[in-house]
């Protein structure tokens, strides 16, 4: 009776290591940050990235702030339709999304937007000027995620 009950025991506490570290994987891998993603925005990203970056501002009492994530996949992944292909990316719109990534975040130099590499974009926005970029560069395989909340 005693050995069943230690089976048991050693059984529960295998189930629960082994779920924390597939649920630590999934959160090291932002897989969470696609959700909250198509919680915010109802766009449905591929989530097989390997997030290589991420940076985001102190939010604030009303939530605004900044967030930029840079996603790496490994094969060119089915983007929702609304990712249009482009060939240069407006002026303005370069101009606007540094401001927001130099306004209430630090960005390294080497994780900035390839501007001049951009295949597929997306831009949306919401109430208000609460805004958000999406750039995919094929030729590196890395998608550039630019959040501004006000």
């Amino acid at each position: 009776m005693e050995n069943k009950k230690i089976r048991v025991v050693v059984i529960i506490l295998s189930v629960i290591l082994v779920s924390s570290i597939v649920i630590g994987n999934h959160i090291k891998n932002g897989r969470d940050y696609f959700f909250v993603f198509r919680l915010n925005w109802k766009i449905s990203l591929p989530t097989n990235a390997k997030q290589l970056y991420e940076v985001q501002s102190e939010a604030s009492f009303h939530g605004d702030g900044e967030r930029y994530h840079v996603f790496q996949y490994d094969k060119t992944p089915d983007f929702p339709a609304e990712m249009i292909p482009v060939t240069t990316i407006p002026e303005e719109e370069r101009e606007d999304v540094l401001k927001i990534l130099s306004s209430g975040i630090t960005v390294e130099k080497r994780y900035l937007p390839n501007f001049d590499g951009v295949t597929l974009r997306m831009k949306a926005v919401k109430k208000g000027s609460t805004r958000m970029y999406l750039y995919y560069v094929e030729s590196s395989q890395t998608l550039y995620i630019i959040e501004h909340f006000i």
